[in-house]
């Protein structure tokens, strides 16, 4: 056992009495319907909001001077904190959204593409018009 258990162990040493089968299954049910419901109800607020702090995080990196400093020490905390399994799961979603990512970067570029070999443009001809 590693260090990383101890604070479940401790929550669980002081407050595992509250925490009957009974309870958990009440619980699971009323979240089962509560969170979809609250989310039906609220999803502009919350993509909004979303929306706003992926804003903010992209202007914050954009302004970061040492990315490659925070990104290793990212890297390198995630590592010391995380299991083999851990690492092996993260690696293959990994693979999987760089893999979206590519499959919708391809349509764009080969759009691009056809558009250039096949001289269709939107509508604006480089030519000059004739003047009569």
């Amino acid at each position: 056992m590693t260090l990383k258990v101890i604070p479940f162990l401790l929550l669980g040493a002081e407050y595992g009495h509250l925490l009957t089968l009974r309870r958990l299954c009440g619980i699971g049910f009323f979240i089962c319907f509560t969170i979809p419901k609250l989310y039906a109800c609220y999803s502009s607020q919350i993509n909004q909001k979303v929306e706003h702090m992926k804003c903010r995080v992209l202007t914050a990196w954009g302004a970061c001077s040492h990315k490659k400093m925070v990104a290793a020490s990212a890297v390198t905390a995630f590592w010391n904190l995380s299991s083999v399994k851990t690492r092996i799961f993260t690696a293959f979603v990994s693979l999987v959204i760089l893999r979206c990512c590519r499959q919708q970067l391809m349509p764009n570029q080969e759009e691009g593409r056809t558009k250039a070999t096949t001289g269709i443009s939107d509508g604006r001809s480089d030519l000059p018009e004739p003047v009569v």
